[in-house]
Parts: C-alpha cells; sequence; structure tokens
C-alpha cells in the first residue's frame, strides 16, 4: 500500500502508574437524523476469532452524510490500537461503530465494553471517587476493589474525595478514564483520553494503556499525539477523507500518517522532551 499524497495545578495528584461502562457522565452519544435523509450504516459488527471485534462497513452515513466507505477493521486482544488522522476524517465515527453506538447497530455488553467519548465530562458535583464508580453499573453491584484500583491505576486515588468540578481539566480527564477501567471491560474504546493532560500524565496513560493491552485486553485510543501513538500502539490505524489509508504497526504507519497530515516526516534535530524510559516504545 502507498501513501496518499505548563505546569499542573497546584494539589494535582500523583503521576499516573502501571496497573496494579457505561459513556461518562455527560455522553456525547450520536444522534439520530432529524432532517429528510436518515442515517445509514450498511455494514456489520461482529465477533471474530479468539475473542476479535471486527467491524466492515461499505457505507456509514449520519445526518445524510456519507463519513466513513469501504471500512474494514479487526480489533484483537493484546493491542494497543491507536486510531490516527486530520479532524473530521472519521475516527470518532469509527470509535462508535466499534462500540455499537450508532443507528440501527446492536448495542454492545457495557459489561465487557467500556467506551469514553471525546470530551467526556461531568456536569454534577460529584465527588472523583463517585464519578469512577459509575463504571459499576453495568454489573448491577457497588464492588469497591475495581473502584479503587481504577483510581489508583489512573493516578487519582489522592483525589478520591475531591468534587470533580473542583478538580483540573486534565485530573477530570483521568476520572473518566477511572470510570471506564472500573468496569473492568475486555474492549476499551477510548476517544482522545490523552487531551488535556501534561506531557508526563499523558505518557503516563499510554503506558497504563499498553500495560492493559499486553495483559489481554483490548483498547482502541483516537490519539492526535503522532507521537505517543508510535511510542506506545501496536498497531495504527490511518483515517483519511473516510477512509482506511492504512492498518500497520505503528513506526510503519508514519508515511501514511505524514501524508494524511500533508506533513513531510523524518528525524528532528529541535531539543525536545524525552520520556522517562524507552522500554515500552514500539519495535
Amino acid at each position: 500500500m502507498k501513501p496518499e499524497g505548563s505546569r499542573r495545578d497546584s494539589g494535582e495528584s500523583d503521576r499516573v502508574g502501571a496497573p496494579p461502562e457505561d459513556d461518562a457522565c455527560q455522553p456525547d452519544l450520536p444522534q439520530r437524523n432529524r432532517g429528510s435523509t436518515p442515517d445509514q450504516v450498511r455494514g456489520r459488527l461482529s465477533p471474530a476469532p479468539a475473542g476479535e471485534i471486527a467491524f466492515s462497513a461499505a457505507v456509514v452515513s449520519l445526518h445524510g452524510r456519507a463519513v466513513l466507505h469501504d471500512i474494514a477493521c479487526t480489533i484483537r486482544p493484546g493491542e494497543l490500537v491507536a486510531v490516527c488522522g486530520p479532524n473530521g476524517a472519521g475516527k470518532s465515527t469509527l470509535l462508535r461503530a466499534l462500540a455499537g453506538l450508532l443507528p440501527g447497530m446492536p448495542p454492545r455488553d457495557p459489561r465487557r465494553v467500556a467506551y469514553l467519548p471525546q470530551g467526556a465530562r461531568c456536569a454534577w458535583a460529584m465527588t472523583v471517587g463517585e464519578v469512577a464508580a459509575l463504571g459499576r453499573i453495568p454489573h448491577g453491584d457497588a464492588a469497591g476493589t475495581p473502584v479503587t484500583y481504577a483510581l489508583q491505576s489512573c493516578g487519582i486515588l489522592a483525589l478520591r474525595d475531591r468534587r470533580v468540578d473542583r478538580i483540573s481539566g486534565g485530573e477530570a480527564r483521568r476520572a473518566m478514564l477511572a470510570r471506564a477501567f472500573s468496569t473492568e471491560p475486555d474492549l476499551f474504546l477510548l476517544d482522545e483520553p490523552t487531551a488535556d493532560l501534561d506531557p508526563a500524565a499523558a505518557d503516563g496513560v499510554m503506558r497504563l494503556l499498553r500495560h492493559t493491552a499486553e495483559a489481554g485486553r483490548a483498547v482502541v485510543v483516537v490519539q492526535h499525539a503522532i507521537d505517543l501513538a508510535i511510542r506506545f500502539a501496536h498497531r495504527m490505524i490511518v483515517v483519511r477523507s473516510g477512509r482506511i489509508t492504512a492498518d500497520l504497526p505503528a513506526r510503519e504507519a508514519l508515511p501514511f500518517v505524514a501524508a494524511a497530515f500533508g506533513l513531510p516526516f523524518g528525524v528532528d534535530p529541535e531539543p525536545r522532551l524525552l520520556p522517562p524510559d524507552d522500554r515500552l516504545a514500539s519495535p
């Protein structure tokens, strides 16, 4: 295949560590088209061998506009997959398709799939611990151990009793991520989970997601930080103008993601921040 062409707020919690559903409080779920042309998904979401999830579609139309074309992808346990591409390329729609959230698609089991929408937020005066505990709703229980584990994994255990509307944006983002972790799903579908995070916290979250995948879960992230995607993802799916232009090991996908953004790629001689170590860098 050839390519187409600060510092954190005072009092913020400890760093994200390696690991020791339903949607967010105010999810941005897809809405039915109110116009004359219905939303349409001509495709299917189906289980594949050994716990894999496969999605294929000739076309996905939302609000009367074709958003995805000729899509086919498979998500496997044990992999962290980064979905990359320009704004408006269809990345979030692909993620919602994998979650079974598009019109006419059968819903996925919320005990097995955790979906974190882009810009997920909580507008209610809940504590961080209460937000994370919402991830137990699909199981119908109030189990405390998964919630504590999720808060610890996301580096916000010290914020458990703080109100989520009175902490920094990056801390609130990790509270939403902890909600997904407390569900203990088989499949994580996360739309820009490192948005609003400082460089060290973003690195920590991606490191956590890599560990989670290598522990046997399937993890899919929409990611605009290409350096993080290349460093931590096992595989990169590049989406451009509603089509998948590459589905390759992360480093091999770099020419395709460069073409999608219309940018050159190569070795940058400029000084830059370095990650803590290279042990989890993609091969």
